[in-house]
């Protein structure tokens, strides 16, 4: 007597195949999802922690020295004030000497000029290295920590930003050398 169907072990083993065929390509489509999801958030956040770099960094090169004719700045120096995540900077669009203060406030970089603020970009850190010389034709730089360096000593700077949104990071770092620097490198 033959017996025809399927046994109750057929059916399982049949069942416990498709269940992991299924779970394979669930995952694969997860996957699909998350790189895509990844190549369209990731370019523009990459943008945007480059151009806030760039950004901070052109007002770097833009600043002026403070000269004996300014008042309420610091004699030969192209910044006022100067922290790891932000800084004022000099500069001189007419013939008055303007602070223009760019930092991270709540997570956001913003531009001070004139006690108005402008938030330029959100979920944002910034990271500023400071680099000084005591001489006037220095050979090298170092670099120094905020607390401890003067002005006018200022010879460089590098630039670390940050923006991450969803999960995503974007960086991007520059150095500058202050073009208006009173010391030569």
């Amino acid at each position: 007597m033959s017996r025809r169907g399927t046994s109750l072990i057929q059916v399982l083993a049949a069942v416990v195949i498709m269940s992991v065929l299924s779970a394979g390509v669930f995952q694969a489509v997860v996957n699909l999802v998350k790189e895509r999801e990844f190549s369209a958030k990731n370019p523009t956040i990459q943008e945007d922690a480059r151009q806030m770099a760039n950004l901070l960094a052109g007002a770097f090169r833009r600043s002026s020295l403070c000269t004996s004719s300014d008042s309420g700045c610091t004699l030969n120096s192209a910044v006022s004030s100067f922290s790891a995540s932000g800084v004022t900077i000099y500069t001189r669009p007419s013939s008055t000497l303007v602070q223009t203060a760019y930092g991270i406030t709540n997570g956001s970089f913003t531009k001070t000029v004139g006690g108005t603020s402008t938030t330029l970009y959100t979920d944002a850190s910034l990271n500023i290295t400071y680099y000084s010389s005591n001489s006037y034709n220095a050979t090298s730089m170092t670099a120094t920590a905020p607390g401890s360096l003067s002005g006018p000593n200022l010879v460089a700077v590098k630039i670390q930003a940050t923006i991450t949104r969803s999960g995503f990071v974007g960086t991007y770092s520059t150095i500058v050398r202050l073009r208006n620097s009173p010391k030569r490198l």
